[in-house]
């Protein structure tokens, strides 16, 4: 009695009816131990392909999972790390709301004759340019001109601020509530616009 050849119903090589998996593929075969009408056998193998088909996607569902598991802890901490970053930048590179130029001008007379007094703090940060030019009409009526320079820290605590020079000698003021204005001592300094 001859057995008739048949085929793996994955792959479509050749099978003997005694294999219980393909040789070229691997499937495990349907042994028929009983002899159904061919339509239960081709729904058997039907049912096996779709077993087959749904352990096929279960594994790589499963591997794409775990691949995904392990990229994500990763992910999330570079992440992390670029908004970190981002803040610092942006906290370093940010202008502080007290920094600008405050100008103080002053005129007038000094024994008969004209006096003005420009002083002008430039304030950067947590450091200050201070430049004073005070000009004048000296006795014999020529006019003349004195400037001095400064540089220094600067320290701000509240609306109070410190100006500190390079022999730490200090300077203190405070600024009006809307912060256009630095009052010192000696007179308003306006803030430029």
């Amino acid at each position: 009695m001859e057995t008739k050849a048949k085929f793996c119903p994955k792959c479509g090589a050749p099978v003997s009816p005694d294999d219980v998996y393909c040789g070229n593929c691997g499937t495990k075969l349907i042994k028929d131990k009983d002899s159904g009408t061919p339509e239960n056998k081709a729904t058997a193998s039907q049912t096996e392909v779709a077993a087959e088909r749904h352990d096929d996607d279960t594994r790589k569902a499963v591997r794409t999972q775990s691949v995904h598991q392990k990229k994500s802890p990763w992910f999330i901490g570079a992440v992390g790390l670029i908004v970190v970053l981002l803040v610092i930048m942006v906290i370093f590179k940010m202008p502080r709301w007290y920094n600008g130029t405050f100008t103080y001008h002053a005129r007038g007379t000094v024994l008969g004759s004209d006096a003005k007094d420009t002083e002008t703090f430039v304030v950067k940060n947590k450091t200050y340019t201070y430049h004073r030019t005070y000009s004048y009409q000296n006795g014999l009526g020529d006019y003349k001109s004195e400037h001095s320079h400064d540089k220094g820290a600067v320290k701000v605590k509240g609306n109070q601020i410190t100006f500190t020079d390079k022999k730490g000698d200090k300077i203190r003021g405070k600024f009006s509530q809307n912060n256009k204005v630095l009052i010192i001592n000696h007179g308003s300094f306006k803030k430029a616009r």
